[in-house]
């Protein structure tokens, strides 16, 4: 929180927009960091849907993918964890990048909708125009989603793909287990054994492992525990 309160209150020396306007930080107000677990889940979960909420690009081969694959997004998503935990962070974040990748390798890409969606901003500095532009809409995933649906999650708080700083990238992850005959989308919070917004302890364990903050808007909070249970 004290880098958001950091950046904010230069705004008051140096503004901001294009005709560099002024603001005074008065107050913080927020609740308590959001904790989200990386361990798996619980719940049976086969199938998941990821809903692209803002314009997304996935990196794959160094040229941007048309298709969401699930083994790149989960890479993205992965590579956008570790780096914020490199960068504030007090050490590495402890993730097993070839086991999570052999898993996502499995995960099938069911279906999707994307439209590709047109957007631009305008340096107030440099006069240069970067283009924004991605994908919208919607994947659904089919697999042994129960160790990867985590990272997707934390996703929701972070971003996923290109330019996550200028707001692309959003997600919304929901899933379900294959007896749901109905293919109704569950939201993960909602499935038995997920952290979720509604429990009494929002998006915590019972366990109580290692912790890294981020400079994100309330806090919120990174948390892994290896498989051998020691953090």
């Amino acid at each position: 929180m004290e880098h958001i309160q950091e950046a904010f209150s230069q705004f008051e020396t140096s503004g901001f927009g294009g005709h560099r306007s002024r603001a005074v930080l008065e107050r913080v107000d927020g609740p308590s960091p959001v904790v989200l677990s990386l361990d798996p889940l619980a719940a049976g979960a086969t199938h998941a849907r990821v809903e692209f909420l803002s314009p997304t690009e996935l990196k794959h081969g160094g040229s941007v993918t048309e298709q969401p694959l699930f083994e790149i997004l989960l890479t993205r998503a992965c590579s956008r964890l570790a780096t914020l935990q490199a960068l504030y962070g007090d050490e590495p974040l402890n993730i097993d990048f070839s086991a999570l990748q052999k898993n996502a390798r499995r995960i099938t890409l069911k279906e999707y909708k994307l439209r590709y969606c047109r957007k631009e901003r305008r340096s107030s500095r440099t006069g240069q125009v970067h283009p924004l532009g991605g994908f919208i809409g919607f994947a659904e995933y089919e697999g042994d989603l129960d160790s990867l649906i985590p990272y997707l999650q934390a996703s929701r708080w972070t971003g996923v793909g290109r330019q996550t700083v200028w707001g692309k990238g959003e997600t919304q992850v929901s899933g379900y287990s294959s007896a749901d005959t109905r293919r109704a989308a569950t939201p993960i919070e909602a499935l038995p054994g997920a952290p979720g917004v509604h429990d009494p302890d929002p998006l915590r364990r019972q366990s109580q492992p290692e912790t890294a903050a981020y400079p994100r808007p309330l806090a919120q909070t990174l948390r892994h525990e290896s498989p051998d249970g020691s953090g």
